[in-house]
């Protein structure tokens, strides 16, 4: 009998945002301007460092990408340093996470061509760590035997928050025991009153992390943003090798900002399943409220706020 074939496992972590949104509450909080992945805001560890954890559960550190930004080096350096440099995928500045998720996927495309890929954003608290990450492991099979699907983890809304993205569910696939659901529209940050009918109609948060096959993902970002995709024909060229900094810099200068997830994700619903989290209690913080939510939520109460 033939060995099975083994598909590699391997995750992207988005961090080269800038954090403009928590600008203030992080100045209060250190005295200073840091994004705020890079910032302690539920306990001893940061953002970065809590997703990279949370990662390594489910994928061997080795085929872990790190997307970074030159500008934030003195902040990802001390908390990255043990990552080897073919692992950091330095940006010359931020465009958005679609060129973010192309430039990695070109880096992972040369060690691991056919590798299921799962991309996480690095500015989450999740109530249940483990359980999260045993959903994104059934999220690698499923890719791995249905290679057209890419897979949105869908969380559980507890109210109609505005300001997320939102996962209107469809018919059931055939996936054993898994709620796995077609995808009928992605909203990304609808009013309150759309949100509000979201909620009614059973729509779930969308988590934005999101898995697939890396050959899937970049031919969804072929056709949903076609610039940046032509935009990266000079570094494609030099595959296997990785682009000098400089040709990388040439590249970035003109490109458009594009989000993955409204532009890439938002413009391909075809194929795009979601996989339903339950009882794991999500918050992106982006927003100051959600970061004072979850620290209620969790009893806590930074030091520099205490007599504000």
């Amino acid at each position: 009998m033939a060995p099975e074939y083994i598909i590699d496992r391997a995750a992207v972590v988005l961090a080269g945002g800038d954090g403009n949104r928590l600008s203030g509450l992080v100045r209060n909080m250190t005295g200073r301007r840091v994004p705020k992945q890079f910032c302690s805001l539920l306990g001893d560890e940061s953002l970065l460092e809590r997703t990279r954890r949370r990662v390594e559960m489910a994928v061997t550190p080795k085929k872990t990408l790190f997307v970074v930004n030159q500008a934030h080096q003195e902040h990802y350096g001390p908390i990255l340093r043990d990552v080897p440099r073919p692992n950091l995928v330095v940006q010359p500045e931020n465009k958005g996470t679609a060129p973010a998720v192309l430039l990695a996927l070109m880096r992972m495309a040369a060690i691991a061509p056919d590798a299921a890929v799962a991309i996480f954003p690095s500015d989450h608290f999740l109530s249940d760590d483990a359980d999260f990450m045993r959903h994104v492991e059934i999220a690698f099979d499923a890719v791995i035997q249905r290679p057209e699907l890419t897979v949105l983890l869908a969380m559980e809304p507890s109210h109609h928050d505005a300001g997320y993205g939102w996962i209107e569910p469809a018919q059931q696939i055939g996936f054993g025991q898994y709620a796995l659901y077609r995808v009928a529209g992605l909203w990304r940050k609808p009013d309150a009153k759309q949100a509000s009918r979201l909620l009614k109609r059973g729509c779930l948060w969308n988590s934005a992390v999101t898995v697939g096959r890396l050959s899937t993902i970049v031919g969804m970002i072929m056709v949903t943003v076609p610039e940046i995709y032509a935009a990266f024909a000079p570094l494609r060229a030099r595959l296997p090798h990785p682009p000098s900094p400089r040709n990388v810099a040439i590249v970035y200068k003109d490109l458009p900002a594009k989000g993955f997830s409204e532009h890439v994700l938002g413009g391909a619903p075809v194929n795009l399943a979601a996989l339903r989290v339950p009882r794991v209690r999500w918050a992106e913080l982006g927003e100051p409220q959600r970061v004072q939510h979850t620290w209620n939520q969790l009893g806590l109460k930074p030091l520099w706020s205490i007599g504000s």
